[in-house]
């Protein structure tokens, strides 16, 4: 989006247009009707960027908080975190906060509720949006349209999200924007007392251990691992798992207890749990098997079993019906013979993917009522071990 269609957007809002036409477009007026309505009031640039801002608003209606108020574009919506993941980084902080490449202001909207924020954003478009969107949502903060040095920064708290893509995803963290060095030193140097990092829950535990105790924390909304944060200078230290949902304000912590975990194989009638992405991430995988009284099924392999359930909402139950090693004919022979019409596919350690599985296991038949099973596969030391199970509670798809 260019300056003059962030202008024309902002625009757009204060005079009424926007909203019109967002509502024309929540009560099902196609494009082409919109545009052609739009083009009478605006120029077809114009035209182009309001119409991919209704597009935004509700595509992304569960990621941003009352997303029908936002100016957004496409490219920045993507790269924004989840609203959830946004209020909890605010509920940590207060006092003064620097942020660095605040984009439209997804994490500035939250954080100027809580602190007193100055934010940079070198792009004039995304600044535009991101004053907007704080001043609509907001509780107001100073944003400023420049790229900053950050050697020329110093203050109390600093919040960064580099840059980690130019025409393809950098992997290498000297060279996101700023690079990853220059943000740690921030805090390394003294400038400041804080330094929050957001990145990629992919992000390499080697370049975790060679920071100065840091804390480290992977965030899943609803089930779905989204992102990490690196903290300098927290009270915490190590990996932890943080698991948000919209059932409830408060997040569930998992942190390793440095426990060795029993090894539980999979029974018939007990049941096997499969954890949030981000407890398996963060290693954290014994405290909730000390939660749930459960064992591992294998040290390298993220499932555990327990023989009592637990709707816990850290982890996704199966009770287990039949349990073997594979052998594909004697699972198309179980699956024929079960009162089960589809079954969902999970594998971890194995080779096999979701249309390979698919292919060679027998069509099922349509039966009343409507009954789905769930086909875990997992790697042994001999071989491949299968657990046919049901999802219980309210992960029943």
């Amino acid at each position: 989006m260019t300056e003059h269609q962030a202008k024309a957007l902002v625009e757009a809002s204060a005079s009424g247009s926007l909203q019109e036409a967002w509502e024309a477009h929540q009560a099902g007026s196609s494009d082409i009707k919109l545009r052609n309505t739009l083009e009478r009031a605006h120029p077809p640039e114009v035209c182009r960027a309001i119409l991919d801002c209704l597009t935004c608003r509700a595509h992304f209606q569960d990621k941003f908080w009352r997303a029908s108020e936002w100016l957004l574009t496409r490219e920045a919506a993507e790269q924004a975190s989840h609203w959830l993941i946004s209020r909890w980084r605010a509920q940590q902080l207060s006092g003064d906060v620097i942020e660095v490449g605040c984009g439209i202001g997804g994490d500035a909207v939250f954080l100027s509720r809580s602190t007193e924020l100055t934010c940079f954003e070198k792009e004039a478009s995304r600044s535009l949006l991101a004053r907007h969107n704080i001043e609509t949502l907001g509780g107001g903060a100073v944003v400023e349209c420049r790229e900053v040095e950050l050697k020329n920064l110093k203050g109390n708290i600093l919040f960064c999200d580099p840059a980690r893509r130019a025409s393809s995803r950098l992997h290498n963290p000297e060279d996101w924007q700023p690079s990853f060095s220059a943000v740690t030193d921030c805090f390394t140097s003294g400038r400041f007392d804080r330094v929050l990092i957001k990145t990629a829950p992919g992000i390499k535990d080697e370049v975790l251990e060679a920071l100065p105790s840091p804390e480290t924390s992977f965030v899943s909304v609803n089930g779905h691992l989204k992102e990490a944060q690196i903290q300098l200078g927290s009270p915490g230290t190590g990996k932890v798992a943080v698991l948000l949902n919209h059932q409830t304000d408060l997040p569930l912590v998992y942190k390793t207890t440095r426990q060795t975990l029993p090894i539980q194989q999979p029974v018939k009638g007990y049941y096997l749990f499969n954890p949030d992405p981000a407890i398996l991430r963060a290693d954290a995988l014994d405290h909730l098997a000390q939660e749930l009284g459960a064992g591992i099924v294998h040290p390298k392999i993220g499932y555990l079993v327990g023989e009592n359930p637990a709707l816990n909402p850290a982890c996704t139950t199966f009770e287990i019906l039949e349990t073997f090693p594979l052998n594909w004919n004697h699972l198309k022979k179980w699956l024929k013979q079960s009162d089960w019409n589809d079954f969902e596919y999970l594998g971890r350690g194995v080779p096999f993917s979701q249309p390979e599985v698919r292919k060679k296991l027998p069509r099922l038949k349509a039966n009343r009522p409507y009954r789905r099973g769930s086909i875990i596969i997992y790697r042994t030391d001999s071989g491949y071990q299968v657990v046919l199970a049901l999802r219980q509670g309210k992960n029943v798809p």
